[in-house]
């Protein structure tokens, strides 16, 4: 009697166990149409933000954080209120570039900033522009969009520019407008 009741509650576990499988097999989990509309429930994707960091040796090159991102097509991410600062020359001298928007490639780590982008140094210069790119492989920022540099012995305007971390050369493309506040004198000492 004892073996009879052993088999018959084996019996039934192997017996719930088919039927559980048997099930599974023939009902789909999740049809194609539904599989769509969650991967469109899903995308894009919204993280919190992101920190990257460039070292050269035991050096920090550059460092952009932003408090949220989504993720876009082909490798970009779109970010609100990013935030580059850049190390250049010798002493590694800070470069602050703020924005409302903009982008970065999690691919090349290219960066574009938009809407209010104010770039500001140690040494009292602040660079306006709408629209500004990181390259990170060249190391140069650029803009083909109008901008201002504000300092207190220069102000300069024009259309495009290439600012080049290491050489620590601006280039200005076009339309170049430069005033010296308090003259030349000013600017001599």
């Amino acid at each position: 009697m004892r073996g009879s009741i052993k088999h018959l509650f084996l019996l039934l576990a192997v017996g719930s166990a088919g039927i559980l499988a048997w099930n599974l097999q023939n009902k789909p989990i999740a049809s194609i149409p539904e599989k769509q509309e969650m991967a469109a429930a899903v995308a894009p994707a919204v993280s919190t933000g992101i920190h990257l960091v460039q070292y050269e040796g035991e050096r920090i090159r550059w460092e952009m954080k932003t408090p949220e991102t989504v993720r876009e097509q082909e490798g970009w991410n779109r970010v609100q209120a990013p935030r580059l600062t850049l190390f250049q020359g010798q002493a590694f001298e800070p470069v602050w570039v703020a924005a409302q928007g903009g982008r970065v490639n999690t691919f090349t780590r290219e960066m574009e900033f938009q809407d209010g982008v104010e770039v500001t140094t140690n040494q009292g210069h602040r660079l306006s522009t709408e629209l500004l790119r990181f390259d990170p492989e060249k190391r140069m920022l650029y803009t083909d969009q109008p901008f201002r540099m504000v300092s207190e012995a220069l102000r300069v305007s024009g259309v495009g520019f290439r600012l080049f971390q290491e050489r620590r050369r601006l280039e200005i493309l076009q339309k170049v407008h430069l005033s010296v506040p308090g003259g030349l004198k000013a600017m001599t000492g």
